[in-house]
């Protein structure tokens, strides 16, 4: 699936829908935290792509 609107306020789901590298890196890290057995927290403002960021991990 393409993205095809930028501007949609439901997360994303597929890693190339992501905004700005910030967002593909912090899939990474936060994967990389979990199966090492770490606890991750993710903070941030509203509407930042939070939800965005888990919901391609989990798909990873």
């Amino acid at each position: 699936m393409g993205c095809k609107n930028f501007f949609w306020t439901r997360p994303v789901m597929e890693e190339e829908c992501l905004w700005g590298e910030g967002h593909k890196r912090a899939v990474e890290d936060l994967l990389r935290a979990v199966l090492r057995g770490n606890t991750a927290v993710l903070l941030g403002p509203r509407r930042v792509g939070k939800t965005s960021v888990v919901s391609v991990m989990a798909e990873n």
